[in-house]
């Protein structure tokens, strides 16, 4: 026995236009949903999943192609995904989420592309995602987030760029 209880086929997502990105639990059901990016349009959308089946679908806004989505997380606290975004220039924009409906960004321009994201997580305890970073260098730091906002950076120091970060977040 391989201990597979099943699988379910939620719906057909064409792979020449759309390109899964990642998973949340937007509507707070306790179950993942899987969040897809449309290649031709940039446009983002949701597939509520029930038991593995598809029950609705909702659209959370698009983005410009050259914009790639880094990591889903609670970076506010709300207990609703949140997601976060880096374009091809190092430009950085957080989407707040209620749920399906975008409450706010929070944009951090100009980041040097020698940084890239390595991993999110609750660093400091406080119930709210926070941004590693590592420098190509192999310096380290974490933002502190507050509802978006860096209210403290960590700095790790250098580390041998031999090194590598496991469970890494794709490459920017």
């Amino acid at each position: 026995m391989s201990g597979r209880r099943g699988t379910a086929s939620p719906g057909i997502a064409d792979p020449q236009t759309w390109d899964f990105i990642g998973t949340g639990d937007f509507d707070r059901d306790g179950q993942l949903d899987i969040v897809w990016r449309n290649k031709l349009n940039g446009s983002v959308l949701v597939w509520h999943l029930r038991n593995g089946a598809l029950i609705s679908t909702s659209q959370l806004g698009s983005t410009p192609l050259n914009w790639k989505l880094v990591a889903v997380a609670d970076f506010d606290g709300d207990q609703y995904p949140d997601l976060l975004w880096r374009d091809d220039v190092g430009n950085v924009l957080l989407w707040l989420m209620d749920g399906t409906t975008l409450r706010s960004t929070v944009g951090y321009p100009g980041i040097d592309l020698g940084w890239q994201i390595q991993a999110v997580g609750d660093f400091d305890g406080d119930g709210i995602a926070d941004i590693l970073w590592r420098h190509s260098d192999g310096t380290a730091l974490a933002w502190l987030l507050d509802h978006g906002n860096v209210k403290r950076t960590l700095f790790y120091g250098a580390v041998d760029p031999a090194w590598r970060i496991q469970g890494a977040v794709v490459a920017q």
